[in-house]
């Protein structure tokens, strides 16, 4: 599964708790857990980092009260 990661530049979503700001090689991002999507593995390109184990918590923090509140 992955969730997208859109530039706070072009779509400047308000922090939230269902959209959580991060930073991605200081690269200011927001996660959209209405975008989720299962893609096969074999179709990803290289890997371009790990986020840190706070924001990998935030993000599932955040898949966890969508689906709470669905």
């Amino acid at each position: 599964m992955t969730i997208a990661l859109y530039h706070r530049r072009y779509a400047a979503a308000a922090a939230h708790a269902l959209m959580p700001h991060l930073m991605v090689h200081g690269t200011p991002l927001y996660a959209d857990p209405f975008d989720l999507a299962t893609i096969p593995v074999a179709s990803l390109g290289a890997r371009l980092g790990v986020l840190p184990e706070a924001d990998q918590g935030r993000i599932m923090t955040t898949i966890d009260e969508m689906l709470r509140r669905t």
